[in-house]
C-alpha cells in the first residue's frame, strides 16, 4: 500500500512539474516569437500573459469544484485537455491563435496545480509532514519551470520549435494515463460544498491576506524581472539565441535546494517569519544587483534571487495551508490565485516601462513593489499567532 502511494505521489508531482513545463516553456522563445510575428516586447509578454491570466482567477472556481469532485479525477483530465491544446501550439499560424491557445493553457493548468496542491495538503498533517508535502510540490514546480525553460531555449537550436511542443504533448498524456486514482481517494474538502461553508472557508482563511498579498508582489517581482531577462540579455550580448537564454535560467536549480531544505533552514533561523522575510530581502538584494549591467554578473545573481523567492514561496504554502484548518481546498486556491494574479501583471506591465526607460528603471520599481511585500509578512507575523 505504502509503494502504491509512493508512486501515486511521484506521479501527481510529476503533473505538478508539466503543468509549470507548459507554462515557461515559451519564455525563452519571446524574442524568436516578437521577430516571427513582428511585434515588440511588451506585446510579445503577452504569450506569458495570456497563460496567467486565468491562472489568477480559475483556481477559485476549482477551490469550490474540488469540494464535488475526486482529486485525482480532476488532475487526469486537466493534462488531458492540456496534451492537446500544448499540440495545438505547433499548429498555429497567426499571433492571435497562439493568445488563444496559451489562454485556455491557462484555464486548464490551475486545475493540476489545485489538484495537487490539495492531493499533498490533505496527505501531509500540520507541522514536518505538511511542509515536507509543500516542499516537494515547489520542488516540483520549480523543476518544470526550469526545465521547460532550458529544454524549450536549447531545441531551438536543435530542432523545429513546433516538433518540441508535440513532444510536450505526447509526455503530457503518458502522465495522464500513469495517474489511476484509487476508489478510495477523498475530495479536498468533503463530500459536499454549498455556499454558507465556502464562506466560511474564505472567512476563515482570511486571516492570511498579509501572506497571499506579499505572494503576489513575490511573483509579480520575479516575473517582471525573468519574463524581460531574454531582451535584456539581447541587449548586452547582442544575441537572439534562445539556447542562450534557456542557460540564464540555471538559478532555478537553487530554488530546488532551498525549498527542499525549508524544513532545515527553519530550524536553523528558529521560525517561518524570519526564513520568509529574510528570504524576501535576500531577494530584493539580488534584484538590485541585476542594475550591473554584466551578463556573467546577471547569471550568477539568478541563483540568490531564485533561491529565496522560492524558499519564501515554498513556506508560505505551509504557513497557509496550516492555519486553515479544514479548509485547505480553499487555502490552496487563494493561494494559487494570489501567486498567479502577481504573475499576470508582472508578466506584462513592467515591460512598458523596460520598452521607455530601460532597464535599471524597471528593476527599481520592481524592488520598490518587493520592499512592500516584505512590510506585509512582518504586519501577517505580528498580528497572526502560529497554530
Amino acid at each position: 500500500m505504502r509503494d502504491r502511494e509512493g508512486v501515486e505521489r511521484f506521479w501527481v508531482l510529476t503533473a505538478a512539474a508539466l503543468n509549470v513545463f507548459v507554462l515557461y516553456a515559451p519564455q525563452p522563445l519571446l524574442p524568436f516569437f516578437g521577430s516571427l510575428y513582428g511585434v515588440n516586447e511588451p506585446t510579445a509578454g503577452l504569450i506569458m500573459t495570456a497563460t496567467m491570466l486565468p491562472l489568477a482567477i480559475a483556481p477559485l472556481s476549482y477551490g469550490y469544484l474540488l469540494g464535488y469532485v475526486q482529486v485525482l479525477g480532476l488532475l487526469r483530465l486537466s493534462l488531458l485537455l492540456l496534451a492537446i491544446l500544448t499540440a495545438l501550439t505547433g499548429f498555429v499560424q497567426t499571433f492571435p491563435q497562439l493568445l488563444i491557445v496559451r489562454f485556455l493553457q491557462g484555464m486548464i493548468i490551475p486545475a493540476s496545480l489545485t489538484a495537487v496542491m490539495a492531493f499533498l495538503a490533505q496527505s501531509g498533517k500540520p507541522g514536518a509532514s505538511l511542509q515536507r508535502a509543500m516542499s516537494l510540490y515547489v520542488a516540483a514546480t520549480i523543476s518544470g519551470g526550469f526545465l521547460g525553460r532550458l529544454l524549450a531555449g536549447a531545441s531551438s537550436a536543435v530542432i523545429h520549435w513546433q516538433t518540441f511542443f508535440y513532444l510536450l504533448a505526447v509526455i503530457l498524456a503518458f502522465c495522464c494515463y500513469m495517474i489511476q486514482p484509487r476508489q478510495t481517494a477523498r475530495s479536498a474538502v468533503g463530500k459536499s460544498a454549498p455556499l454558507d461553508r465556502s464562506l466560511a472557508a474564505l472567512a476563515a482563511v482570511r486571516p492570511c491576506l498579509p501572506v497571499y498579498l506579499a505572494i503576489f508582489l513575490l511573483f509579480f517581482v520575479f516575473c517582471g524581472a525573468l519574463n524581460f531577462l531574454p531582451f535584456r540579455t539581447m541587449e548586452l550580448t547582442g544575441s537572439r539565441s534562445g539556447l542562450l537564454v534557456g542557460v540564464m535560467y540555471c538559478g532555478y536549480i537553487t530554488g530546488i535546494a532551498t525549498s527542499m531544505g525549508a524544513g532545515k533552514i527553519i530550524n536553523l533561523a528558529g521560525s517561518e517569519a524570519r526564513v520568509m522575510i529574510g528570504g524576501y530581502l535576500l531577494f530584493v538584494a539580488a534584484l538590485l544587483g541585476m542594475l550591473i549591467p554584466h551578463t556573467i554578473l546577471l547569471f550568477l545573481l539568478l541563483f540568490p534571487f531564485c533561491g529565496a523567492m522560492f524558499l519564501v514561496h515554498c513556506v508560505a504554502t505551509a504557513v497557509v495551508n496550516s492555519r486553515a484548518e479544514g479548509n485547505r481546498g480553499m487555502a490552496s486556491a487563494l493561494y494559487v490565485s494570489s501567486y498567479y494574479c502577481g504573475g499576470v501583471l508582472g508578466s506584462y506591465f513592467p515591460g512598458f516601462i523596460f520598452n521607455g526607460l530601460g532597464w535599471g528603471t524597471m528593476v527599481a520599481a520592481l524592488a520598490a513593489f518587493a520592499l512592500l511585500g516584505v512590510a506585509f509578512l512582518a504586519v501577517f507575523f505580528r498580528t497572526t499567532p502560529k497554530k
